[in-house]
């Protein structure tokens, strides 16, 4: 599961059923309104989110986050896979 707050995204996950297990991840600034998640592999799922910059970032847990478009803008953030 993933959520956003003010120190950046957070990531949950269960490891095994009935286990409730938990991560945090992406330290990274975002803007309110704009996290989207897409399964981008069988294995993965990628977030992107616009940081308070107005920069377009992607990211994995256990990655860090990066920069795809600097200055894309405000607004919310659209994925298609």
């Amino acid at each position: 599961m993933y959520a956003s707050a003010a120190a950046g995204v957070l990531h949950w996950r269960q490891e095994e059923p009935a286990d409730p297990g938990a991560g945090r991840g992406g330290r990274r600034a975002r803007a309110p309104g704009t996290l989207r998640a897409i399964a981008t592999s069988a294995e993965h799922t990628t977030l992107f989110f616009t940081d308070v910059s107005g920069d377009l970032c992607a990211w994995r847990p256990g990655e860090k986050p990066v920069t795809l478009i600097a200055s894309a803008g405000p607004g919310p953030v659209s994925a298609v896979r």
